[in-house]
C-alpha cells in the first residue's frame, strides 16, 4: 500500500464489507508517519482502493465517522489537516471549517454532529455535517482534544484536553452548550505529559455516568465525576501502557476492547478485568535500524 501507517478505521454498520482506513497518524510523535489518503475496501478487507481525491498530499487521520443511517456520508478528522466530508461513500472529499480537528462525533440519529480541535474550537452541525457553527462555552482548548457523548443520553458529553503537560477533563449535560471542568487527581494529571501521543475519551453508549479516558493508563468513572486508574501499567497491572482507543461491542457495552502500544485487551465486565488478545498476532513496527 501507499502507506502502512494507520490513523483511523471505520466499518459501515449497514454493510460491514465496506471498510475505511485512514493512513497517517495524527498522534504527533517522532514515530508517527505520514499517510497518502484513504484506503477503502468493499470486500471486508480482501482488496483496497487508494482514495486521494480532496485530501492533502500527506494525510494524518485522527478519526473517521460514518453518519448513522446514511452510509454514503462520512466525516474525517485529520488533525492539523482539518475536517473533511464525503457524500459518495468516501470516493471524494471536501475540506470543512478550517483549523486543526482532532475528533468528530455523531449523535444516535446522525442529524447532530460535533467536531473539535484547537484550530476550530468546538463546533456543532444540525444538518448531518453539511454546515458547522461555533458552539458552547467553558471548554478551554490546548494542543489536543478528544470527546464523546452517550448515545442514549446525548445531552451528556465528556472531553479530555491536553495542554501544558497535563490533561483536563470537562463535562456538559446540556448538549455542549455549557461545559464544566471536572476535578482530577494528581496521579491523573501526572499522566498528561505525553498525551500529545496517547489520549482518548469514550462514553458508555447507554449509561452517561460511565466514561473512559486513555492516557498512559485507562481511567474510568462510574459516577460521572471521579476517575480512577483501572489498568496501572507501571504499578503491577497487566494491560500495556500508552492508550490510543477504546471501543464497545455494539449490543453489550460491558464488552469492550482497549487498544494501546501493546496491542488489544478485551474486557467482558466493563473494565474490571482484561484478557490479552495479542498472543497469536505477528505484528512489528520498526522504529529504527543500525
Amino acid at each position: 500500500q501507499v502507506s502502512m501507517a494507520m490513523g483511523a478505521i471505520a466499518v459501515d454498520p449497514i454493510n460491514p464489507n465496506n471498510v475505511y482506513a485512514g493512513t497517517g497518524e495524527a498522534t504527533y510523535s517522532g514515530a508517527s508517519y505520514y499517510g497518502r489518503g484513504l484506503l477503502k475496501s468493499t470486500d471486508a478487507g480482501m482488496t483496497w482502493q487508494n482514495i486521494t481525491n480532496g485530501f492533502p498530499l500527506s494525510s494524518y487521520f485522527s478519526r473517521i465517522k460514518i453518519r448513522p443511517s446514511h452510509s454514503n456520508e462520512l466525516l474525517a478528522a485529520l488533525g492539523s489537516n482539518g475536517l473533511f466530508r464525503s457524500t459518495d461513500y468516501g470516493l471524494s472529499w471536501i475540506a470543512m471549517p478550517t483549523g486543526k480537528c482532532d475528533d468528530v462525533v455523531f449523535t444516535f440519529t446522525g442529524d447532530t454532529v460535533y467536531a473539535a480541535g484547537s484550530g476550530m474550537g468546538f463546533r456543532r452541525s444540525l444538518d448531518g455535517g453539511q454546515t458547522f457553527t461555533a458552539y458552547g462555552t467553558g471548554l478551554t482548548f490546548g494542543q489536543r482534544i478528544h470527546f464523546d457523548l452517550c448515545l442514549a443520553s446525548s445531552n451528556v458529553i465528556y472531553a479530555s484536553v491536553y495542554g501544558s503537560s497535563t490533561v483536563s477533563l470537562y463535562k456538559t449535560t446540556d448538549y455542549g452548550l455549557n461545559w464544566l471542568q471536572l476535578t482530577t487527581s494528581s496521579d491523573f494529571q501526572g499522566q498528561g505529559g505525553q498525551a500529545w501521543y496517547d489520549l482518548y475519551c469514550r462514553v458508555n453508549p447507554v449509561n452517561p455516568d460511565i466514561a473512559f479516558v486513555g492516557t498512559i493508563d485507562v481511567w474510568r468513572t462510574t459516577d460521572g465525576t471521579n476517575f480512577t486508574n483501572i489498568t496501572n501499567g507501571y504499578a503491577g497491572g497487566y494491560v500495556h501502557v500508552d492508550q490510543h482507543y477504546l471501543f464497545f461491542h455494539p449490543t453489550d457495552p460491558n464488552n469492550l476492547f482497549v487498544c494501546n502500544d501493546g496491542g488489544i485487551w478485551h474486557s467482558t465486565n466493563g473494565g474490571n478485568s482484561f484478557t490479552n488478545f495479542n498472543q497469536n498476532l505477528t505484528l512489528t513496527q520498526f522504529y529504527t535500524a543500525f
